[in-house]
């Protein structure tokens, strides 16, 4: 008698979730990899590892084709997680025909987007962002002229690290932003037809992670972005992980848990963006999948545990994860934060000065997005900045001196040596 195989299946399994076979693997499981489009976006599948995976398919549109190669020698599938963002509407659609707990498709749209998402938070009487979806330009800047609020942010529907994220300060930056993103595709290779439109709203900005399992939403970090304005991006300059006890924690995670539930996000990893106005907190955006960039072994260092831990137990032994939310709250081991990397340079890369990093008090790890040989070019988003620094120390004045440290390395030009 032929035994059933039980498998963890990852859709678009890039970035953090490169972690993920290997949680799955400490439960006994082999993972399974999706791929959700015949040509996914170079700046997504640079961080792929298809030998974590015990199998790679390509999903190209027969949706019954894929289901008879995941289930084919008897094989049965035991939980299926986007690993990306695109990966999010084919592990709906997956879940739900597999019956097994997910999203389902439903509300799909609402958690890809970001005007749907928007109308759907403030439907559940949630403070939103007030926004115009549209392409036309001429019907954009009467938008503008009727609120009399010409700093604005012109977005794709859909994107991620700020790819294609511009402030406009006026008529003139509204039409040259609109020319550069009307008609061009968006990260994942789609047409932009229309634009998300919004007043720039002024504020901290943070990101809620959680794990959910039946509606309830564990959150498992929580951090301050620090952004820094350079013409008409907003380009990351630091996260620093935000302690449980810090006055804005509660009224952060509170206000993300009512988003997760208004979005249906029932099941699984997340990712919701909100900036803290004096009126209280307003959603920037949410996904149904994990945080990108961030160094999960440090969160672990801080915290005890990491988003992608806590999919795999969700998703693999859910009692236990439904244990976490009868402890109480936990507190902070050490203080993190990541440094984002930025260039004002465009040069062809010789090397990095690793060991000036690596000599610092606080260092934890780099991840470097170019080699050697490889072009810098300025960064203006999260995909041409050079790499990121995580720290880890006792107190937050000795990450501050490190932050201090690696910004004077990249401005005196130490840090990289180009050609």
């Amino acid at each position: 008698m032929r035994v059933r195989q039980s498998l963890c299946v990852v859709v678009d399994g890039y970035s953090t979730a490169n972690a993920l076979p290997q949680a799955f693997a400490g439960y006994g499981y082999d993972t399974l990899h999706v791929q959700s489009t015949p040509t996914p976006p170079p700046v997504l599948t640079a961080s792929f590892r298809p030998h974590d995976y015990v199998e790679c398919l390509i999903y190209e549109g027969d949706f019954e084709q894929l289901l008879r190669l995941l289930l084919r020698e008897g094989r049965e599938v035991a939980c299926v997680v986007a690993g990306s963002e695109s990966g999010v509407p084919l592990t709906d659609r997956l879940t739900e025909r597999l019956g097994l707990p997910g999203n389902g498709t439903a509300c799909s749209t609402a958690r890809r987007d970001k005007s749907v998402m928007a109308e759907t938070v403030a439907a559940a009487g949630l403070a939103t962002i007030e926004h115009l979806r549209s392409g036309d330009l001429e019907e954009i800047t009467e938008w503008a002229a009727a609120r009399g609020q010409w700093t604005l942010v012109l977005k794709p529907l859909a994107s991620m690290g700020t790819f294609g994220f511009h402030i406009c300060q006026g008529p003139d930056d509204i039409a040259r932003t609109h020319a550069a993103l009307h008609g061009s595709r968006d990260l994942f290779g789609d047409p932009i037809d229309d634009i998300l439109v919004q007043p720039y709203v002024d504020g901290d900005e943070y990101c809620v992670n959680a794990v959910s399992h039946e509606g309830l939403h564990y959150i498992s970090d929580v951090w301050l972005y620090r952004k820094r304005r350079s013409g008409q991006s907003a380009l990351y300059d630091l996260a620093a992980l935000l302690p449980p006890d810090d006055p804005a924690y509660a009224v952060l995670t509170s206000y993300a848990r009512e988003v997760l539930t208004a979005l249906r996000i029932h099941y699984g990893p997340s990712h919701t963006e909100i900036k803290l106005t004096p009126s209280g907190p307003v959603l920037v955006e949410a996904a149904a999948r994990f945080v990108g960039a961030l160094d999960m072994s440090l969160t672990t260092l801080a915290t005890g545990t990491n988003q992608v831990l806590l999919t795999a137990e969700q998703g693999l032994t859910p009692a236990s994860f439904l244990a976490r939310f009868e402890s109480a709250p936990r507190k902070l081991r050490s203080y993190s934060s990541t440094v984002f990397m930025i260039s004002s340079t465009s040069a062809r890369l010789r090397r990095y000065r690793l060991d000036l990093l690596r000599g610092l008090p606080g260092f934890h790890s780099v991840t470097m997005n170019l080699n050697p040989g490889d072009q810098v070019v300025p960064t203006v988003n999260s995909y041409t900045s050079p790499g990121l620094v995580s720290l880890n120390a006792a107190a937050p004045e000795e990450l501050d001196r490190d932050y201090a440290e690696i910004r004077r390395l990249e401005s005196s030009g130490t840090l990289y040596e180009t050609e």
